[in-house]
């Protein structure tokens, strides 16, 4: 499990905040798998607890494509991306953050013009929190219809795209 803070240079300078694998060997009666989740969850509380919002613009594609190249090396066969962004990527080359009457698809082609397409083929994505209090619906679901059609393009499987900041059971359960 790989855990990469969105910044705003996010594939340049990347920010890891965690980084674990638990073992394959659970214990006998499972008290091995148990006490490395824990070890895991504890971990995460302490580093996110000191975590501040400093970044000036906000690198999703950079984060995605680094996520991509990080799922290229792995070998297990889950591959699961859980986005936690109001997915308002604002950087000089692609900002979401005001998108009235923007084109989509020339949106979608400048992305892979500069090579900002990422190769989650494979990949099941989660995101949740897609929204923010000062968006309009209409802007909301415009920037919903262009992740639709990023993910589509990275070949990945969107399995939800959520406003809501709750973690779906379907991913907990596991």
């Amino acid at each position: 499990m790989t855990v990469i803070g969105i910044i705003g240079n996010s594939f340049g300078q990347p920010y890891i905040l965690l980084k674990a694998k638990l073992g394959t060997n659970e214990g006998y009666f499972g008290e091995k798998l148990v006490h490395g989740r824990q070890e895991l969850v504890r971990t995460w509380k302490t580093r996110s607890g000191r975590l501040e919002p400093k970044a000036k613009q906000t690198d999703i594609l950079g984060a995605l494509v680094l996520a991509g190249d990080l799922f290229g090396e792995r070998t297990d066969s889950e591959k699961l991306l859980l986005i936690y962004s109001d997915m308002k990527q604002a950087s000089a080359y692609l900002n979401l953050e005001r998108i009235n009457g923007f084109q989509r698809s020339a949106m979608i082609g400048r992305a892979k013009q500069r090579q900002l397409v990422a190769d989650l083929n494979g990949v099941e994505v989660y995101v949740i929190g897609a929204n923010s209090i000062a968006d309009r619906v209409s802007e909301s679901r415009q920037r919903q219809e262009f992740w639709q059609d990023y993910f589509k393009n990275a070949h990945a499987c969107l399995k939800i795209y959520s406003a809501l900041r709750e973690t779906p059971e379907a991913i907990t359960a596991r």
